[in-house]
């Protein structure tokens, strides 16, 4: 047993200052200030919040689909030690003073996800693709994923994003090279989608490397297209069965069945 019993965490509230350090940090926790950031708060009015009770200060709640919920997410990603970068989108005045800013985007990953890409990915191949209606908050979250020596795949890097737009996607890319394929060649080609937003800036962000369309996306599309046409299911076979292997289109009455 311990002489002062005021060390165990079921009697810290008993501690002079405890309740004024918990209301103080409850603010800044609202405020979505780090704990770096509260701690030096706290310090200047000779009060003491461990870096566990801060956090947990506030009770776990979902992201909110806008600035505020990605502010959280920012304080998390500081908590637990991983590597991020904030977009924010900033508004200004005729004189060109800023007035406003709103945070679209964060990046983020792991130093162990960045050993992966280091090694397997730089002049070789990633892919990329945005999720839609996969979180809680119905936010898109474009993923990198790479692959090994072995054939096995595995994601490297996160962002979450408020659209699809391009400069999303230019700030996506630009923090990969900037935080993953530092003083390395970038992937010679990337699998993703043909959105709009993505092929809009890929060629100005990565001029070098090749933007190629997934082939599950571009099955998607076929079954998509085929089926606002009303073709039937042979036909539709057909379609994406040479949709996937040399690019040529059947005719529409040929007769034959596609191989399985």
């Amino acid at each position: 047993m311990s002489r002062n019993a005021l060390q165990y965490p079921i009697h810290k509230k008993a501690r002079l200052g405890a309740e004024t350090a918990k209301e103080q940090g409850m603010a800044m926790r609202n405020a979505h200030l780090t704990y770096k950031q509260a701690e030096r708060v706290l310090w200047g009015q000779n009060l003491k919040l461990d870096r566990k009770a801060y956090y947990n200060l506030a009770r776990s709640k979902a992201m909110t689909y806008d600035g505020d919920g990605l502010k959280a997410l920012i304080t998390v990603l500081e908590r637990d030690g991983w590597i991020y970068r904030s977009f924010w989108d900033i508004t200004r005045n005729d004189s060109g003073e800023a007035i406003g800013q709103v945070l679209q985007a964060i990046f983020f990953t792991l130093p162990e996800m960045v050993k992966l890409a280091r090694r397997f990915c730089p002049d070789w191949m990633m892919q990329a693709d945005g999720t839609f209606n996969t979180n809680i908050i119905k936010m898109p979250l474009i993923d990198m994923i790479g692959v090994t020596n072995t054939g096995e795949t595995f994601p490297f890097a996160f962002c979450f994003v408020t659209s699809e737009r391009g400069d999303a996607w230019r700030f996506t890319f630009q923090c990969l090279a900037e935080c993953i394929f530092t003083d390395l060649p970038l992937p010679r080609v990337v699998i993703a989608d043909q959105g709009l937003g993505l092929r809009s800036v890929f060629s100005d962000v990565w001029p070098s490397a090749i933007l190629q369309f997934c082939e599950w996306h571009a099955a998607q599309n076929i079954k998509k297209r085929l089926a606002e046409k009303k073709y039937s299911k042979t036909e539709m076979k057909l379609w994406i069965w040479f949709g996937r292997t040399s690019g040529r289109q059947p005719k529409k009455r040929l007769n034959i069945i596609a191989p399985r």
